[in-house]
């Protein structure tokens, strides 16, 4: 079964919305590389971390949209070498809630056509 969701570019305007998703993922499991308690950032740092991956041509932030929430997220953060500019690292999260429903797919397929 799929879920209705939409996956798009973050946009600033949402910043409190994405911050207040990340903090929910990261009490929601452990196999995140940042934990709970290491995640500090205020809207604002947000908003700028929007920005930046926004920015970037080598980096993208991701995040799955359902009913104006958002539910899931990828970012894709390219090196700043001129011999890694094209390798990336990749980090995926989807609210356990819509586990199962094909969010992350929709996720990693929306990150192989950007």
């Amino acid at each position: 079964m799929a879920l209705e969701a939409t996956v798009r570019e973050a946009r600033e305007a949402e910043a409190g919305a994405v911050m207040n998703m990340k903090r929910h993922l990261l009490r929601e499991t452990n196999t995140l590389l940042q934990t709970f308690e290491e995640y500090d950032l205020d809207v604002d740092e947000e908003r700028y971390l929007i920005r930046r991956f926004g920015c970037l041509d080598n980096s993208a932030m991701l995040i799955a949209v359902a009913e104006r929430t958002p539910i899931g997220m990828l970012t894709l953060q390219g090196g700043t070498l001129a011999r890694n500019r094209h390798v990336a690292q990749l980090g995926i999260a989807v609210r356990k809630a819509v586990w199962g429903f094909g969010v992350g797919r929709r996720l990693m397929s929306s990150a192989v056509a950007w």
